[in-house]
């Protein structure tokens, strides 16, 4: 499987420097790479050394892995660019089963080209990371080491063209057609595509507002399901050293034919970051997720999914675009959804160590 990763990045990398055989005045092609590593040490002590099932991100238990190992090469001129990255780990190998062995170690594949001389209208096509949220699966993009709830039951990827117009230096606006819900091809059965859109405004300094939707399905057609998504979330900046985010997600699913009510979900999210020095930080998180459905977090029980977390994250930054991480997280559920050491439970702590650099 590597081998072919490696010949399809080599391919893409020949294609794309020899369109810059030629290059205009404003071309620009560059490489860059991110490995992102840890160690989680699980206080339930499950025999599958796993995080629990709704944990995509650091999924390994007592061990040293690797989470993103991550290579791109990108080109641009000033209305066209071009965007390859592929990936390994253990993301890549837990969060893209869904689709064919080789596209799964793909992060980005995707070109663009803006539509107007202002450079106001961009037109993008590809596999690209979601328009969803504002977490990535690269820790440096992160203020914590794992990611949220509303994260991980949320597209990180999508198969789409993307038409984004900038209104204003302050406010962008973008509509999106994929191929459905973290889809790189349709869901067997399925013959429609789905659609969404996101608002960013950023109305003063170090505020930013967010709005993003998705209108589709997951299931074939046969089921005649519609799954309707709005993510809001908003950024801000107190100082230079306090910072906050405050999300909410909501998700309502039409019934399958024996059913009569719409399937809910909602998640809200506060995340506090404190930087009293240059090179520290630390970051406090508390969240909550309710899919009673198992809609996104199916149990496989009778019990429902309805989870809280808390964590506190301590970075130390010793150079540019390196970090040292020490993470503690708490889940806790209302009924006995997650494992310990080899039984049910309620409540489930762990202890992570990480270790990000990244390049340039």
């Amino acid at each position: 499987m590597y081998t072919k990763v490696v010949q399809l990045f080599l391919f893409v990398l020949l294609a794309t420097t020899s369109s810059f055989a030629f290059p205009d005045s404003t071309s620009v092609f560059s490489i860059s790479g991110n490995v992102d590593t840890y160690y989680v040490y699980d206080f339930n002590k499950n025999p599958d050394y796993e995080l629990p099932f709704f944990m995509f991100n650091c999924k390994r238990t007592n061990e040293i892995a690797v989470n993103t190992g991550l290579l791109s090469a990108k080109y641009s001129t000033r209305r066209t660019g071009a965007n390859a990255g592929f990936m390994t780990g253990t993301y890549q190998q837990v969060n893209n089963k869904t689709d064919i062995e080789l596209l799964s170690s793909v992060y980005e594949l995707n070109g663009g080209v803006a539509l107007d001389d202002s450079l106001q209208v961009w037109f993008d096509v590809g596999i690209m990371p979601s328009y969803i949220g504002f977490e990535t699966i690269l820790f440096q993009d992160n203020w914590t080491v794992t990611r949220s709830l509303c994260a991980e039951a949320s597209p990180y990827y999508v198969e789409a063209a993307k038409l984004t117009y900038r209104v204003s230096p302050s406010v962008t606006v973008a509509g999106i057609v994929c191929n459905g819900w973290q889809r790189i091809y349709r869901v067997a059965g399925s013959s429609g595509m789905s659609f969404g859109t996101q608002l960013t405004m950023l109305p003063s300094e170090g505020v930013t507002f967010n709005w993003s939707t998705f209108i589709g399905s997951d299931d074939a057609d046969s089921l005649g399901r519609t799954r309707i998504f709005n993510n809001l979330y908003g950024m801000f900046s107190v100082g230079s050293k306090v910072s906050f985010i405050a999300g909410f997600d909501i998700g309502v699913q039409s019934p399958l034919p024996m059913q009569q009510k719409n399937d809910i979900w909602f998640s809200p999210i506060v995340v506090c970051k404190i930087q009293p020095y240059e090179q520290l930080a630390i970051a406090l998180r508390a969240e909550y997720f309710h899919d009673p459905k198992g809609v996104v977090f199916l149990t496989g029980s009778a019990n429902e999914f309805s989870v809280g977390s808390g964590s506190v994250t301590v970075e130390y930054s010793p150079v540019k675009n390196t970090c040292f991480r020490l993470e503690q997280r708490l889940f806790s559920s209302t009924e006995p959804i997650l494992k310990n050491n080899g039984t049910t439970a309620t409540l489930n702590a762990i202890l992570i160590a990480a270790f990000s650099v990244r390049f340039p």
